[in-house]
């Protein structure tokens, strides 16, 4: 393989137009929605396994970053796709990459996104390819997300305590610039009494609608998790990642 695998993915919604405003250029602006599926029966290595690349992309247009010198060699931190359901055979090394939810990915798909933060990581941890279009603008939609299998053993096993914690943030860049940053706690037992988890897919609306945070166009992401103890693995899962583009071309 190249430098990069290719996986099936659907266009979550086509919202608009074509036109040709300029002379020799039309405009489009869309919803770009990545489901991260594969299909079983024509990949069957991908059966209830997990691999890792250095970069996972849809059209050449959204990356997802790993730090890994080919697939399934050198990897050190970052997205790992993975088509695996909980199970207590699932060794530590594995649980960080398997959802919470035991229907596997949001609405029971075969395949999503697992992430492991580690000191060595890319650049960014999603991209967007927009060079080939005149003008491009983009603006975040939001993703499913959910705690990752090994962060379900620690509660059981372990137990989280008052003022622990596993934080998401979401950073966005432009041409190397910060433009704003969202987070969401996937382990809260810091703004209440009741430990709450994150432990079945749940939609993370990251839009200004939502929000109240206007996030500029952008073309870089670097996530960060943070944890309130050495011991809560800094990993999490992800699913239908969308974002809304705007092009000339």
């Amino acid at each position: 393989m190249k430098n990069s695998i290719k996986f099936l993915v659907a266009v979550i919604a086509v919202l608009a137009v074509y036109s040709c405003n300029k002379p020799g250029h039309s405009s489009a602006s869309y919803n770009l929605g990545v489901t991260f599926e594969v299909n079983i029966s024509e990949n069957p290595q991908m059966k209830d396994s997990i691999v890792t690349a250095p970069h996972y992309s849809w059209d050449q247009v959204i990356y997802f970053n790993s730090q890994a010198s080919d697939v399934n060699v050198g990897y050190t931190g970052g997205f790992a796709l993975s088509a695996k359901k909980g199970s207590a055979e699932d060794s530590e090394d594995q649980a960080r990459f398997v959802s919470a939810d035991s229907g596997a990915g949001s609405g029971k798909s075969n395949c999503y996104m697992g992430f492991l933060q580690t000191t060595s990581m890319p650049k960014y941890d999603i991209q967007l390819e927009l060079a080939e279009f005149y003008s491009a603008t983009s603006s975040i939609v939001g993703c499913m997300i959910c705690n990752s299998e090994s962060t379900k053993r620690y509660a059981e096993e372990v137990g989280f305590e008052p003022g622990d914690f596993l934080r998401v943030s979401f950073e966005f860049y432009k041409s190397d610039m910060p433009v704003g940053s969202l987070e969401k706690y996937l382990v809260d037992y810091v703004s209440g009494t009741e430990l709450k988890m994150v432990n079945e897919w749940e939609v993370w609306d990251m839009s200004e609608k939502e929000t109240k945070v206007n996030i500029p166009t952008f073309d870089a992401i670097k996530i960060r998790v943070e944890t309130s103890r050495q011991q809560i693995e800094p990993c999490f899962c992800m699913d239908d990642f969308v974002v809304f583009l705007s092009v000339e071309y």
